[in-house]
């Protein structure tokens, strides 16, 4: 035992007192190892179910991101500097809401990079693009927007391949052309920009900006005359405008047509004259003001579109109701308004937006035209024809305003003589295959078979495949055998049914 004792005591290198020591420093530094483990886990879980629950929980007890609400601007406002600042603070409470909620959607950081554009970090807002561009390659409104911001930034040529870029992707929206056109010109390039600009006019004839674009670009190639006709239809969508009345006299100079270039001069002088008495608008707060009026409406336009696209009309509509309320020139609210109201049938709210949107743009016929259709809708038919005469004054060579009358003029056998008038006018204007039909229907209504067959066939030779106009084509013809007996043994033969 003894010498069993001895050996184990032999084989001892280190004193007995230290081993304790040792392993119970090693067990603090695993313990505190674990507990570090452990509070990690715990912190990462946390933070799951934080951003899990952050936005039940922001609706319930409010969130660390300023509500936009809480943030509107006073539009009455008489400091213009304050109003400025807080239109500032509202559309910045307005993207950081988006970032916070959606920060990972393309569509809500390209509006967060509009307003960044606007009122916060115009670098920012070009991070943000492209990043947006890397998320959706195809997202026409990114390369629009970049385009501007080259063009702001005076970098001409790389905007025109922004501009272009977007004319590609979206053939149908005419600010691309003329964001393309635009810069075209400043580039000297005015062949190309009377090629975008006349694509933009073909696709928004309203545009006061595209037709005066378009004239300096005709001018610019030396094609006078048709400038002068550009400028013209630029004039008579806003016969004050200065711009415009200015390059008129210059054409009408460069033409010989002295008179017409003395008369725009005298006008010009006249309007420039009242411009620069009027203290209100030589203020240097005055273009500060509606800047900040038209950057925020647009804004909340963009996330009203954003709200729209996922269905949430009820948020998107607060926004655009927003806009109108902060920019009483905003087109693009009022528009969505109109839209959304008659949707719903709300037919007074949404004449009231379609006569804001007329006295915006008094020589755009569309607006008329909505209005008159609503009033139509709710049965005050002398007020619609009212509104369908003002579209022919307005624009006597376009067929909408002679359609509407002759439609009115047929309901409830009001006046078919003043509707075939009508009728006859609008296949004047343009010859298509529904104004041929409406002429039919018409001179069937007066019994003017013989006109009425000749304008069906004339109408299912334009649109063979159309069932409502050979249906028509067939009930004249019928009648055309019984009224003057050619049916002859085939007396008892059914009158032709609607075809499917």
């Amino acid at each position: 035992m003894a010498s069993v004792v001895n050996e184990s005591i032999g084989q001892e290198t280190q004193p007995p007192s230290v081993l304790p020591k040792r392993a119970a420093r090693r067990g603090r530094r695993r313990l505190v190892f674990f507990i570090a483990v452990a509070v990690s886990l715990l912190l990462f879980v946390l933070a799951g179910l934080l951003f899990a629950i952050d936005r039940p929980l922001s609706l319930l007890f409010g969130s660390s991101v300023p509500d936009w609400r809480q943030q509107m601007a006073q539009l009455d406002a008489v400091d213009a500097p304050a109003f400025v600042s807080a239109a500032r603070r509202e559309a910045l409470a307005l993207a950081a809401q988006l970032r916070h909620r959606y920060g990972s959607d393309p569509e809500a950081l390209f509006v967060c990079g509009l307003i960044e554009s606007r009122f916060g970090d115009r670098a920012q807002a070009v991070r943000t693009w492209h990043r947006v561009m890397e998320l959706v390659p195809n997202y026409v409104d990114v390369y629009l927007a970049l385009g501007e911001e080259a063009r702001l930034r005076g970098q001409m040529a790389k905007a025109a391949d922004y501009f272009r870029k977007a004319t590609e992707l979206g053939p149908d929206r005419a600010e691309a052309f003329l964001g393309l056109g635009r810069v075209l010109i400043d580039l000297g390039e005015n062949q190309q920009a009377v090629a975008a600009l006349s694509q933009q006019v073909q696709l928004a004839p309203g545009s006061l900006e595209g037709w005066y674009r378009l004239g300096l670009a005709l001018q610019g190639t030396g094609r006078l005359s048709e400038a002068k006709e550009a400028f013209l239809r630029a004039w008579r969508i806003k016969p004050d405008h200065r711009a415009v009345l200015f390059s008129l006299a210059d054409v009408c100079d460069k033409l010989g047509q002295k008179g017409e270039a003395t008369r725009f001069r005298r006008e010009f002088a006249r309007l420039e004259a009242a411009v620069r008495l009027d203290p209100a608008k030589r203020h240097t707060w005055y273009d500060d003001v509606a800047a900040a009026r038209e950057g925020l409406a647009a804004a909340h336009v963009a996330a009203g579109r954003f709200f729209a696209a996922r269905d949430d009309l009820s948020q998107a509509e607060e926004h655009w109701r927003r806009a109108a309320e902060v920019d009483p020139q905003n087109i693009p609210a009022r528009a969505a308004l109109l839209d959304r109201s008659s949707a719903e049938s709300r037919w007074s709210e949404a004449i009231h937006w379609a006569e804001e949107l007329e006295k915006i743009e008094p020589q755009n016929i569309d607006w008329t035209l909505q209005r008159a259709a609503l009033l139509v809708q709710v049965r005050q038919v002398e007020q619609a024809e009212e509104a369908f005469r003002k579209v022919v004054s307005i624009a006597p060579e376009r067929p909408d305003g002679y359609v509407g009358l002759a439609q009115l003029a047929l309901f409830r056998g009001r006046d078919p003589q003043a509707a075939r008038q009508y009728a006859r006018q609008a296949v004047s204007c343009d010859p298509t295959a529904a104004n041929y039909h409406l002429l039919a229907i018409v001179c069937e209504r007066l019994d003017n078979l013989e006109e009425a067959l000749t304008a069906a066939k004339r109408a299912t030779e334009l649109d063979p495949g159309s069932a409502q106009y050979r249906e028509t084509l067939g009930r004249l013809q019928w009648k055309w055998r019984q009224l003057h007996g050619q049916a002859g043994s085939h007396q008892a033969e059914k009158k032709p049914q609607p075809v499917n």
